[in-house]
């Protein structure tokens, strides 16, 4: 077969393709130059193991659905509403939700301590991404979610159902020379959190398989993960500030007992002169006839919440 037959025969392929897909011009040249760069790129993969060049375009072609059949499957995968203003619209309104979320996990990580609601934040995060890829342009998908009304639907209603999870009830009032009377923070996760954490691992490998590009594919996961461990690890900082605090209080109070081996006043522990009593973010509070305290230690990461630790039974909750 003569070089100039073999061209023909391939751009007539692309031709057929780039007919056939029914998608705006700059998005069908796009994916017109990327099948011919494969294209290319299968043929020269084939002369490089002794293959002729008509034999190797031939036996790419062959080997190629036909040109109608994959327009039809590329324009699966290429969302709707993408091109123009759109597209920039869709970049702002992703990149809203990105940092709406970075906000709401904030707020939720500021209502617990150490990792008890870590499952949670999980799937808010899982949901949140999901939502935010689905609309993203650039994210070339196996089939995008926007074309179905129905799994669009499902992200939606995870998403307004995720801003729930973890929200923490009204709290009682509380007297703070008196014992709490708050349960102690559950010890460990139990089986619904188990739940969750599968949840979000099956959403992670779903979301993943879903987007074609592998780099696309290790940027969205890579970027979920660092949202994840940047507002974890802000938090675990202030939190290792909190336990050194509440151990150097609870050796006060030890070192300086009250009348009858009670825990000493406010007044009478000041007087020691230590620094820490002199935080503005650390507030003492003596029980009653009893050797215990409270400490509520205000939040430097979350004004308005408070780390609250009992030194009867060694709970430890957060009061906002």
């Amino acid at each position: 077969m003569r070089r100039d037959s073999v061209l023909e025969q391939t751009e007539e392929y692309i031709g057929r393709l780039e007919g056939a897909l029914d998608l705006p011009q700059v998005h069908a040249r796009r994916v017109v130059d990327e099948v011919r760069g494969d294209l290319v790129a299968a043929v020269a993969s084939r002369c490089r193991q002794g293959m002729g060049e008509a034999e190797a375009v031939e036996e790419v072609l062959r080997d190629l659905a036909d040109p109608e059949e994959m327009a039809a499957q590329i324009s699966k995968s290429v969302p709707p509403l993408s091109h123009g203003g759109v597209r920039a619209v869709r970049y702002l309104l992703g990149a809203g939700l990105m940092v709406y979320a970075a906000w709401l996990l904030w707020g939720i990580r500021a209502w617990g301590y150490g990792l008890e609601l870590f499952p949670r934040r999980a799937v808010i995060w899982v949901v949140v991404l999901a939502f935010t890829a689905a609309i993203w342009p650039a994210i070339v998908w196996r089939r995008n979610w926007l074309h179905g009304a129905v799994p669009f639907g499902v992200v939606v209603g995870l998403f307004f159902l995720g801003n729930f999870l973890g929200v923490g009830g009204e709290q009682a009032a509380v007297d703070p020379g008196a014992p709490p009377e708050w349960p102690p923070v559950a010890d460990g996760w139990g089986l619904a959190d188990y739940l969750m954490l599968a949840g979000v691992a099956a959403g992670v490998v779903y979301l993943s398989w879903q987007i074609q590009r592998r780099r696309q594919r290790l940027a969205v996961v890579a970027l979920g993960l660092l949202a994840l461990l940047v507002v974890e690890g802000a938090f675990q900082v202030e939190e290792h500030v909190f336990r050194r605090q509440r151990d150097r209080l609870a050796q006060l109070v030890e070192e300086h007992p009250g009348e009858g081996g009670s825990a000493p006043s406010r007044e009478a522990l000041a007087a020691v002169g230590d620094p820490l009593l002199d935080a503005d973010n650390v507030h003492y509070r003596p029980a009653r006839g009893a050797a215990h305290f409270t400490l509520f230690w205000d939040r430097p990461l979350s004004p308005g919440f408070a780390i609250v630790y009992w030194s009867g039974d060694g709970r430890v909750w957060i009061n906002d």
